[in-house]
């Protein structure tokens, strides 16, 4: 993937990632990004902000969620909306691990969520 290629991705309001497959590390191959801190820490526009968490939206329930679209219940909203994409990201792998529905609540879900995300 090249750089064009992510801009396109990007401004196109119809993003279907479902027929590309497009995978985290091929987003931060194709702005220069050396890691996921860097991707998140890009100088990015609000509209390309919200573009890319559509991309994430698209990747809940994958490792490939980069911890920006939220995921959780009601619930768990004073532990995770504040949180860093590095603690959601946790929160949710853990989540899915366990095969636990990501936006249901139950004292699986608050054990997990208060552990990880102190």
């Amino acid at each position: 993937m090249h750089r064009k290629d992510l801009e396109i991705m990007l401004t196109d309001a119809g993003i279907n990632i479902v027929g590309n497959k497009v995978k985290k590390s091929e987003i931060i191959a194709a702005i220069g990004a050396s890691n996921n801190f860097e991707l998140t820490n890009l100088p990015l526009s609000s509209n390309a902000f919200d573009k890319l968490k559509l991309i994430d939206k698209k990747f809940l329930g994958t490792p490939d969620y980069m911890g920006m679209e939220w995921f959780w219940h009601y619930d768990y909203r004073h532990y995770l909306r504040d949180a860093s994409y590095e603690t959601r990201k946790k929160v949710h792998d853990a989540l899915i691990e366990v095969d636990l529905p990501l936006s249901e609540s139950s004292p699986e879900h608050e054990s997990i969520i208060k552990k990880l995300a102190k």
